[in-house]
């Protein structure tokens, strides 16, 4: 067994008759590598580093003696000694061969993240690689969503996130071009390194752009006003009014840590500067305090009627400043004692409160006063009035000198207030009624909830101008940015949206992953992280799994893929994926790494020969995504049949009786011929061409009719079974049977023309057009009603039939007079008759329907004659003129084109099948299929294979590999 290094592990096997002790000796060591020889015969092989990754065959040879080298002795090794038919003799010698898969090891990635420029928000990425094996490598990167990437040419990349600058309009129509949070808040970009045989290494950089939504917490029951970050910036508390809660965000994490139940209408909150307690207002009139280290709450003190709102406290943690806006005052409270010192009259609906840094002074909002109060705090009286309109959200910068106030009117605008002056020194315009104001601790930016709009504005406090409008959840109360300034979290109806301020990077794990297939055509896949990225692990594994075979999981990182019997065969490519996930930090890597099976099967081989007919394999056709193929047989004496096939497998999957009875005698049926396929899948077409009605007197009984009779004839219980004379006359078939291809069963049959040879689907499978040889005409079939619902007249005798890809015309070609009948479908009229060779047959149409490829047979002594000359004429489609004609094999009847059309396959009545290459229109390979005239051909839709029916007692239907590799594994 060969591990991921190419090391090979065996056992030589020795083994002595006697009993004796053997002894292992390496009489010469490979030339590649080296060899370590166990006492129990086991061996370690260890190829040299470019052996491993060119792989071959290398060579050791061991001798074996036992402990006594007794000469009488006879010793018998098996295992790789045996093999060699040593004689018996006290000591052996024997020459190991190992064999080694060609080990390419992946390259390495490390990538290094710098920090986000303060201003602009760039990021420096450093991505280095390289390759244990010195192949060559090619690094690419994804395309950023919500930014730009660079590549500066130098190992780095730059991420400069996306920006939304807003012009400072006086009197604004609408939010400023709100930013979407989709596609998601982290910025997902991806690096693989690759080598040039095909191994890869994925790393994932989630960048946070500048003013996005990262995360919406679910918090507890709307409407929620109060939010609050403890000092350290930890924690988030979010009152919930209508379930009386207050809930414990964990910022680290973005989740609920916990819910208190402080009871009532909780509203306003604030946390005391040394973190210890978080104080709650409630709308009943009552404060409660919680002790932050064990989550108990308690009423602190009852103030006012109800209608309490904001909630402060003083910088040294003495005083808890409580708004009642029923009762238009401010309750001053002692924070050790719960008391009520004070309470201050101010404005009509006071709502805000914000005290100074320094303690000294207090700020109230009055909504229906359009004013904020200004409070001495040392004697807790009003000192000024300052106007603002609407007045309700106040945040105040450090210095203390500026507040920033929203007034709360559809027109939106946040008040600039001089808190020296008292004067209102600008208007901002930012989104509609705005409520809830946010001053970063460094003083630069200011955040506004506009409740009207649903969405958060982001102020330059410099230039006092909006320069991002960020689209959150609907039901925006409040907003409050974090104390590093990092991160904003906003409440908005029962959740809590977390806005990024700063942008960021955050490596994922970074994943390895290649392959090799092995000698039993399986696929062996190493995955594994050379970086764990962000957090510390454990690491989990998860694989898309490819088509057309099982993948199995062998855990450490590496899977086992086994191909389907046919894929196998073919050969085929496709991506697998496989994800990464650190199971700390919850991030992961995807790394898509593509793959190529090389089949068992070269090109115009043989797969396999299916025995599916006693007589003959007639019509074959595939369902349309190729995973089933259907297969007409004549099955005497039982009569014909359908056969259903998984082509992955080559396995019968149901065998469908295809006569149909009426009062016992059988009505159709009995010569089933061509077979077509619906383009949704849902159907089968299949003809009922023709039979020898028969006359068999035998014994004074009559037995029933069957074709050539010489060879068989279907019996009736009591008939014998050895006809002593018979009667034949040709009866020509009149139905066309339809099949449900989900329950495998005829569910009717159509009457159509006499002879009916073959069928085919418009492309929107709403028409069926069936040629009738005997009678000369084309059966039109809505198949919707299963009713013909037109019949064309034409002259010849009607065998091929093909439809273009647009349905608008239907190409028959005519045994006998060497025509192509051309038939305009809307019309169901014969608009041009083409004339090609002498007695044409098999025809075919390019996938554009430029193009028809028409076989004719140029007869010189009788149709099965290999004398005769056979001909695929290249006609132009539009104009009827044939372009080119290309001598093929004698008496052709089958034409199939590969799906991509590059390729057109032809065959004769001498088994073999010409394969023509459409550019150069040339033969380029002939290829003969086993025993029996060749009926029919189908290729995949895939174009991977050909099934390929003959004629014949047991007969069989061969399965042919054209060389194109399956894809989309």
């Amino acid at each position: 067994m060969q591990n991921d290094d190419g090391e090979v592990r065996g056992s030589l096997g020795g083994h002595d008759v006697d009993g004796d002790v053997l002894t292992y000796h390496l009489a010469d060591g490979p030339a590649h590598g080296s060899v370590t020889l166990s006492g129990d015969g086991s061996y370690v092989y260890t190829p040299d580093a470019d052996f491993a990754h060119i792989g071959g065959t290398d060579s050791f040879t061991v001798t074996v003696d036992d402990t006594t080298a007794n000469a009488p002795h006879l010793h018998g090794l098996k295992g790789a000694l045996a093999s060699l038919g040593l004689a018996p003799k006290p000591v052996a010698t024997a020459t190991v061969d190992v064999s080694v898969t060609p080990v390419n090891k992946p390259p390495t990635l490390d990538i290094e993240v710098g920090k986000a420029d303060a201003v602009t928000g760039a990021i420096t990425v450093t991505v280095t690689a390289s390759d244990p094996d010195d192949d060559p490598v090619t690094k690419t990167t994804s395309i950023p969503t919500r930014g730009t990437l660079i590549d500066n040419g130098n190992g780095t990349y730059t991420y400069i996130p996306e920006s939304t600058p807003q012009p400072v309009d006086p009197i604004p129509a609408a939010d400023p071009a709100p930013v979407d949070p989709d596609p998601g808040p982290v910025d997902n970009v991806t690096i693989t390194v690759r080598d040039s045989a095909g191994a890869s290494t994925t790393g994932t950089v989630g960048f946070t752009p500048l003013n996005a939504v990262t995360a919406v917490v679910n918090a507890g029951a709307s409407p929620q006003h109060g939010l609050a970050f403890s000092p350290d910036g930890a924690t988030a508390y979010v009152t919930n009014q209508s379930d009386g809660t207050v809930t414990v965000i964990d910022t680290a994490t973005n989740t609920v840590r916990t819910t208190i139940n402080t009871g009532g209408e909780p509203t306003g909150i604030a946390v005391s500067p040394d973190g210890a307690a978080v104080y709650v207002a409630s709308r009943g009139g009552s404060v409660s305090v919680i002790d932050t280290a064990t989550g108990a709450d308690k009423t602190l003190a009852v103030v006012g009627r109800g209608r309490q709102s904001g909630v402060a406290v003083s910088p040294d943690g003495s005083t808890v400043y409580v708004v009642n806006s029923a009762e238009r005052t401010l309750s001053v409270i002692d924070a050790a004692t719960g008391n009520i010192t004070a309470d201050v009259m101010v404005g009509d609906e006071p709502v805000g409160v914000a005290v100074t840094r320094n303690g000294r002074t207090v700020y109230v909002t009055n909504g229906n006063s359009g004013t904020v109060s200004v409070i001495d705090a040392a004697t807790n009286t009003v000192t000024a009035t300052i106007p603002a309109d609407r007045a309700h959200g106040i945040a105040l910068d450090p210095t203390g000198t500026v507040a920033y106030v929203t007034n709360n009117s559809s027109s939106g605008t946040v008040s600039v207030i001089d808190l020296a002056t008292g004067t209102v020194i600008a208007a901002v315009p930012v989104g509609g009624s705005p409520v809830g104001v946010s001053v970063s601790a460094d003083g630069k930016t200011a955040y506004v909830a506009n409740r009207g709009s649903d969405t958060v504005s982001v102020i330059d406090t410099a230039t006092k101008a909006v320069t991002a409008t960020i689209k959150v959840s609907a039901d925006l109360d409040n907003v409050a940015v974090s104390p590093d300034g990092t991160t904003v979290f906003a409440t908005n109806g029962a959740t809590v949206s977390v806005i990024s301020h700063s942008s960021s990077a955050i490596k994922s794990p970074v994943i390895a992953a290649h392959y090799d297939q092995r000698p039993d055509g399986t696929i062996v896949f190493r995955v594994r992280v050379t970086d764990l990225g962000s957090g510390s692990g454990p690491i989990t594994f998860t694989a898309t799994t490819p088509k057309n075979g099982k993948l199995v999981d062998n855990g450490e990182g590496t899977y086992t893929f086994t191909p389907d019997a046919l894929l196998s065969q073919t050969g085929g490519s496709g991506t697998i994926t496989f994800t990464a996930t650190n199971t700390t930090s919850g991030r992961s890597t995807t790394n898509a790494l593509p793959f190529t099976l090389q089949g068992a099967t070269p090109a115009n081989g043989v797969i396999a020969n299916l025995e599916l007919g006693r007589r003959r394999t007639i019509g074959v056709t595939f369902s349309p995504d190729g995973n089933t193929a259907y297969v007409v047989n004549d099955n005497s004496p039982e009569g014909p049949t359908l056969s259903v096939i998984d082509v992955r497998t080559n396995a019968v999957k149901n065998s469908v009786s295809l006569l149909q009875y009426t009062n016992g005698e059988i009505t159709s049926g009995e010569d089933a011929y061509a077979i077509a396929v619906s383009p949704d899948g849902s159907k089968i077409y299949i003809t009922d061409y023709g039979y020898q009605d028969v006359k068999v007197v035998a014994r004074g009984r009559d037995a029933v009719r069957g074709p050539d009779v010489a060879l068989f004839s279907w019996q009736k219980a009591g008939q014998s079974a050895r006809p002593t004379r018979t009667e034949a006359n040709w009866k020509p078939g009149k139905t066309v049977l339809v099949l449900d291809t989900t329950t495998n069963t005829v569910t009717s049959t159509i009457t159509v023309g006499s002879s009916p040879n073959a069928v085919a689907f418009s492309p929107d499978g709403m028409t069926a057009y069936v040629t009738n040889r005997d009678s000369r005409t084309v059966s039109v079939i809505d198949t919707g009603t299963s009713t013909v619902v037109s019949t064309i007249e034409l002259a010849g005798q009607p065998t091929g039939v093909v439809i273009n890809s647009d349905g608008t015309k239907a190409y028959v070609t005519n045994s006998g007079s060497g025509t192509v009948s051309v038939i305009d479908t809307t019309s169901k009229a014969v608009t041009k008759s083409i004339t090609v060779g002498t007695d044409v047959r098999g025809v075919a149409l390019s996938p554009d329907g430029a193009t028809l490829y028409v076989a004719s047979n140029n007869v010189k002594k009788g149709w099965f004659s290999s004398k005769n000359e056979g001909v695929l004429s290249i006609v132009d489609a539009a104009t009827g003129v044939t372009t080119k004609t290309i001598p093929v094999g004698p008496a052709p009847k089958g034409v199939t084109v590969s799906p991509g059309g590059s390729t057109i396959y032809v065959s004769d009545t001498t088994n073999n099948v010409s394969v023509i290459d459409t550019v150069g229109k040339t033969v380029k390979a002939t290829m003969t299929v086993g025993f029996g005239s060749i009926e029919s051909m189908a290729a995949s839709p895939d174009g991977t294979v050909l099934y390929i029916t003959k004629d014949g007692w047991n007969s069989r239907m061969s399965v042919v590999a054209t060389g194109v590799k399956k894809g989309d594994l």
